[in-house]
């Protein structure tokens, strides 16, 4: 009798993991999102004061959504001219301004599929505030570390993402403190 148990209780876990088998594949395939995985080399501020003011302004403009990637973009002193438009082709104001760094939101979900071949798009990191963010190296502020990061997200093939991409518009002056450009 004590044989019988045993043998019962062994064919109802086999039958509960063919189960739970059964159910995980089935989630599986109703999921129509997949999952990114990749690595990118680390870079780090030459100039640990820019990079502490760079990283202030991060941590006040995007620290509530301290979770999601950042995009930044180096320019030539002065050289990014950013005229403010809205989604009608219209002037908001008649403003222009320039500056020397560009630093976005980078919400996954908001690209979609685009996002399947980032790692092609995408050749560096750096870690600030807490955020991964995406920079094309610039060897007037960035040295690479030696080091990499792994990237990983996963996305909904068919769901698009709400979200807004907030961006800032910063410039530097004397060579490490930086000022917000207004628009």
């Amino acid at each position: 009798m004590g044989n019988k148990s045993g043998i019962n209780i062994a064919g109802r876990i086999r039958a509960f993991h063919w189960i739970l088998l059964s159910l995980l594949a089935m989630f599986m395939t109703a999921c129509s999102g997949h999952h990114i995985s990749f690595k990118l080399d680390e870079y780090a501020f030459i100039d640990q004061k820019l990079k502490e003011n760079i990283e202030s302004v991060i941590v006040v403009q995007f620290g509530k959504e301290s979770d999601v990637p950042l995009d930044i973009y180096f320019r030539d002193p002065n050289g990014m001219v950013v005229s403010p438009y809205d989604y009608g082709g219209k002037t908001r104001n008649s403003v222009e301004a320039e500056c020397d760094i560009r630093i976005s939101t980078h919400h996954h979900e908001y690209y979609g599929k685009y996002e399947d071949d980032l790692q092609n798009k995408i050749k560096a990191c750096c870690v600030l505030g807490n955020h991964i963010c995406y920079v094309y190296p610039d060897d007037r502020y960035l040295r690479k570390t030696g080091q990499q990061q792994k990237i990983s997200f996963s996305h909904d093939d068919d769901r698009m993402c709400d979200c807004v991409e907030d961006e800032v518009y910063l410039n530097i002056v004397n060579k490490n403190e930086i000022e917000s450009v207004n628009l």
